[in-house]
Parts: structure tokens; sequence; C-alpha cells
């Protein structure tokens, strides 16, 4: 019997690139854009008929919008793969602190009802800023670190159900992303931001590879297992974000789901690991066999820049500077002040972390006078 997967498609070519590699595996389309215009009782009546026409053995999520509902998808027609309480746990982030809470350093945090009745109380600690956001979505959108006074005011008015977090001061913020079979890492990469994303200005925005000998990875690497077992992934791909603050390491988020922001296609470009073929390899019941086709031991990354009226091969002149992709259009989807809207995506190798810096400096005051 020929198999079938349904793809939950939100357009991703890195996605039809690794599905590419099972033709012999019949794909059903539905666009994720469509279903949520749809009334959910319609949305289910028409992937029961697809199921009952065209029976499908696999759900496939493209993006950390769908991983809730293939997880539902998953577990209403009991197929293989990450149930709806998986994918809730790793997708909305009032579930996954309940979750991880006990195993992990984090920040305290709230529903923003709970918060808003016992607000006088909440406030009284040393806290001076808060973190509200959304239950569900990337790490940076629709996020905002404000006062006491500023949080009054925005619960007062506010019309949907959110997450507060009590603010820390971070000193750096890091991401580590990595493979997962059988419970185990079996590889992984740590990064580091340029600046914390709630500080960051200007006209770039970089994440930087580093070496498996930094001092962080052992401790990421420790972190990250640990979330893996709690959530009881078998396998696939996670993303995770930690910061340090002075000798104390914090965990923020974690998501089964390749980076975006181009995080993916760089560590794919740079160092070798393939997230999204891993991802659907998981998604499709498939071995996992993922190791790097090199070593990596260096200082790479990703940069995204603003400057317009240039062109890509300005960018490849500069030093270090290995590829450069263009982006079409792009809506700044935080709510940071002082980020303009991306125009380029640069790979760039360094022999080091001063070198690397001096190239995001370039780019900084780009173009080059």
């Amino acid at each position: 019997m020929r198999e079938r997967a349904l793809i939950l498609d939100t357009n991703k070519t890195q996605l039809d690139q690794a599905l590419m590699q099972y033709q012999h595996i019949d794909y059903i389309r539905i666009s994720t854009s469509e279903i949520r215009c749809m009334p959910q009782e319609e949305t289910l009546a028409a992937i029961d008929n697809i199921m009952d026409r065209t029976p499908f053995q696999y759900v496939v999520a493209s993006s950390e919008s769908n991983m809730e509902f293939a997880g539902f998808l998953r577990s209403r027609y009991g197929l293989a793969g990450l149930g709806y309480e998986q994918a809730l746990c790793a997708t909305n982030k009032w579930r996954m602190r309940q979750c991880l809470a006990n195993d992990l350093p984090m920040p305290k945090c709230w529903l923003s009802g709970h918060f808003r009745d016992n607000f006088a109380q909440l406030t009284q600690g040393e806290a001076t800023h808060f973190i509200i956001k959304p239950l569900s979505g990337s790490s940076s959108q629709g996020v905002e670190c404000l006062t006491i006074d500023q949080l009054h005011r925005k619960l007062e008015c506010l019309d949907t159900l959110m997450l507060v977090e009590e603010a820390i001061k971070i000193d750096e913020e890091f991401h580590f992303d990595g493979i997962v079979d059988q419970s185990e890492i079996i590889n992984a990469q740590l990064s580091c931001y340029d600046q914390p994303l709630l500080r960051a200005r200007g006209q770039t925005g970089a994440s930087i590879h580093l070496p498996s000998s930094h001092a962080m990875f052992s401790v990421a690497h420790s972190l990250a297992q640990r979330a893996i077992r709690k959530l009881e992934l078998q396998q696939g791909v996670f993303h995770m974000e930690v910061y340090r603050q002075g000798d104390q390491v914090i965990f923020g988020e974690i998501g089964l789901r390749p980076p975006g922001a181009g995080n993916a296609e760089s560590l794919l470009r740079l160092t070798g690991m393939n997230l999204w073929q891993a991802f659907v390899n998981s998604q499709l019941s498939r071995p996992i066999d993922n190791t790097p086709s090199r070593v990596y031991n260096g200082y790479s990354g990703i940069i995204k820049v603003y400057p317009r009226g240039y062109k890509t091969s300005d960018l490849l002149h500069l030093p270090n500077v290995v590829a450069v992709s263009e982006l079409k259009q792009v809506t700044q989807k935080t709510s940071r002040p002082g980020v303009t809207d991306f125009r380029y995506l640069v790979f760039a190798s360094c022999q080091s972390l001063a070198e690397f810096h001096e190239l995001i400096k370039q780019l900084s005051n780009y173009p080059l006078t």
C-alpha cells in the first residue's frame, strides 16, 4: 500500500526540499492559512473526509504555528509522532513552564488574568520590570518588557490571555539547536546572539555558532537533555533559548522544530547540521541519519542587515562573507523599538569571535566609507 502524509503547508522551501527525499510517499497538502479562516467543525469535517477517502499515515507540521494542530490530528487518528499533549507543552509557553518548572531554572511566570487579580501582591518584590508575551509563537513576536505602571495599564485593557514573566537582567543570550534520537541528543550546536533580543537596536542582528569547546556548551546540553526527557521526545529536533546571568544559566523556551530567522539555513551551510531533514524524517517515522559532513570548530553564523539600495555582490566583497540571501518581503513582527526590517541574510565564517564582531560592526555602519 502506498504511503500518504498530510502536510500542514506554510510554503517553506526547506520543508519541500526535505520532503523530496521521499518521492514514493503521496503528499496531501492543506494550507494552514485557509484552515485559520474556517470554523473548527468545518476544518475537522474536511480532514475527516480526507482521512476517509485517502487515508494517510503521517501528519507533517511545517512551523511552530501548526505543530499543536498536527499533534491534535495525530492523537485524533492514532498516528505516530508527537501527540497533542506533547505538542502543547512545546508550543504553549504556560504549559511548557508547568511541565519543566521542577526540572529547569526559569523566571517566575503567571497567566495574565491571575496576575491582574493579584497585581498588588505580585509586584511587591524586587522586580521592577516584567515581560508580557503571547501564549504561543516564536520567542520575540509580540513580546514586551514593561515597567510595573506600564504593565498595569496593559493588563487593564488586555482582551486576550497572555503570559506575564518576571524580567531578569541578561548578560548573554544563547540558542542551542539539535537532533534527538531514542530520547538522546545525538548532534547539537550552541550559538549566541550578538545582543539579547529584547535589547536589540540598530540595523543588524546576528547569531554566532560557537565551537563545542565553549564553556556554555555542556551546560546548555545538560538543560536540553533534561527538557527532552521531560517532554518525552523520542525522535526529532529542538530549538532552545537560554540566558546567562553572571554565573547562573536560566532556561528561556524550547521548541521541537528547527529555528527560524535564517538560523536553520545557517547551521546547514556552515556546520553541516540539517535540522529540516531531521524534522521531516521524525514526522515520517524515518530513521535519523544526520551526522554533519564536517567537524565544526570555528566562529561562523548569520548576520541580518538592512542596507536597501545595495546589491548582494556588494556584501559578498566583504571579508569572511561566504554567502548572501536577499529577503524579498519582510515585516518586522517584534515589538522592540529601534529595530528595522532586515533586507539580507549574510552568512559568514571567521577565525575568532572578535573577528566576527568586527564584521558585525562593519555591517552596522554599511555602506563602508
